[in-house]
């Protein structure tokens, strides 16, 4: 992946850019991206995250599957990640993007 790729956030408009251009993600996984990013680069564990996007627990194999339709929505790579990175036993964490302000 090029290393000059930007992954921004407006986070009260609750919107999310790659390039520049807006990414249409579905309503769980903005959900997703939104938990992770107001988490600040510190990692949000499989619960919170759960409870953000559902409002319950659900089983981790569904959590795994929403973050790697993610992952390939914004062509991040699992084994080398740039932006959603894997705690293993723990959760997940956003780095690696720009916090943008709402006008």
């Amino acid at each position: 992946m090029p290393k000059d790729r930007v992954l921004a956030a407006d986070l009260q408009a609750e919107t999310f850019f790659l390039d520049g251009l807006p990414i249409g993600f579905s309503e769980r996984e903005r959900a997703l991206v939104l938990c992770l990013a107001q988490a600040r680069g510190q990692f949000g564990t499989k619960s919170r995250i759960m409870m953000a996007v559902w409002g319950q627990e659900v089983r981790e194999a569904t959590l795994r599957k929403l973050v790697q339709k993610v992952r390939r929505r914004i062509g991040d790579d699992a084994d080398n990640p740039r932006w959603i990175i894997t705690e293993f036993g723990m959760g997940y964490r956003l780095k690696n993007f720009s916090p943008i302000e709402s006008l």
